[in-house]
């Protein structure tokens, strides 16, 4: 009798998908994908016709459907349906996004109102509405990936889980590809793109000891210049520098703070954005300050997490300390 797996690779490559020499394992909650022969290498290919816009994806008597009115082939719907019911939503997606949704509900409230407060999360909001349709829409988000434009669900390529120091995900043409990659007996992972770990943490549901930390929000006037410097809190892409101006008030989107292979880049994007606003005011003791802000911001949120003791709240320990441990490497870099 041939196992779930194996149905679920002639499924897949019935619609010209591509999936060679790996196998599922999972632990609890962890899973992952290794080679079942670790002397050549590992593929996953999905062509552009499995990859589910978001927005025709729906929950149905709790599960995941394509919805009905909408053109697919019974191909595509019958292998969708598969997939969805034995490895992704049915498969431990619900149960893993459930557990970690429930332990952010029950932070306690001076804790989601300093996250709120701070532009770090709303976490009320998040969960607002029916419970089954927070957790859906908390499944899609930590499984989607943008393709031509479009948010998308890619099945059996988003069971790869992220390293931050494998390389990324190849979009082609006509699909998406994992990377290739030197033949082991190691788990096949790539990288999910460039976020800190507090975006991950809250975006994916999981701690990963990503490379940089930004700036949380912040605004900050200068009395000497007569300006108020306002910080978004966003991650950046390849440490773009976007500076508006309107009045009296510079606005950034970013401020990387901490990067942990480039201990001396962060002062070095605080020099060339303090050169473009033509300001000698705006010195290493200013750059100081705001990292001894989010210094401690971070810890207070420790303060905050020590009555709390559940899954989500021990990841959230895990990323703030990690933050706090590169923040503090570049307060002694400046």
């Amino acid at each position: 009798m041939l196992s779930k797996w194996d149905i679920l690779i002639s499924k897949f490559n019935l619609n010209n998908g591509i999936i060679e020499n790996l196998y599922q394992k999972k632990e609890d909650f962890y899973r992952g994908l290794f080679p079942i022969n670790s002397n050549i290498n590992s593929k996953i290919f999905v062509p552009t016709k499995l990859l589910i816009k978001i927005e025709d994806i729906f929950l149905k008597n709790n599960t995941v459907r394509i919805k009905d009115s909408l053109k697919y082939s019974n191909e595509i719907r019958d292998f969708f349906d598969f997939y969805q019911d034995n490895f992704s939503w049915g498969g431990g997606g619900y149960e893993a996004v459930d557990l970690f949704e429930k332990g952010l509900k029950d932070f306690p409230s001076s804790l989601k109102t300093f996250l709120k407060e701070h532009g770090i999360i709303d976490i009320e909001s998040r969960h607002k509405g029916d419970w089954d349709n927070v957790i859906f829409n908390g499944f899609l988000k930590s499984r989607n990936v943008i393709y031509r434009g479009q948010l998308v669900i890619a099945p059996i390529w988003e069971l790869v889980n992220h390293n931050v120091n494998s390389p990324p995900f190849l979009y082609l043409a006509d699909g998406l590809s994992t990377p290739t990659q030197v033949p082991s007996d190691s788990e096949v992972t790539f990288s999910y793109g460039s976020i800190n770990s507090l975006k991950r943490f809250f975006d994916y549901g999981f701690f990963s000891k990503e490379l940089k930390v930004y700036s949380i929000p912040f605004t900050k006037y200068f009395k000497e210049l007569n300006k108020t410097l306002s910080c978004k809190g966003k991650n950046l892409n390849d440490d773009l520098m976007t500076i508006r101006k309107v009045k009296n008030t510079l606005t950034i989107e970013g401020l990387p703070i901490s990067d942990r292979n480039f201990s001396d880049l962060p002062l070095a994007y605080w020099n060339e954005l303090t050169r473009r606003i033509s300001s000698n005011e705006l010195s290493k003791n200013t750059f100081l300050e705001i990292l001894i802000f989010n210094l401690k911001k971070r810890k207070d949120i420790l303060e905050y997490l020590i009555p709390v003791n559940n899954y989500s709240s021990e990841l959230f320990k895990n990323v703030i300390d990690y933050e706090i441990r590169l923040i503090e490497n570049s307060i002694n870099c400046v």
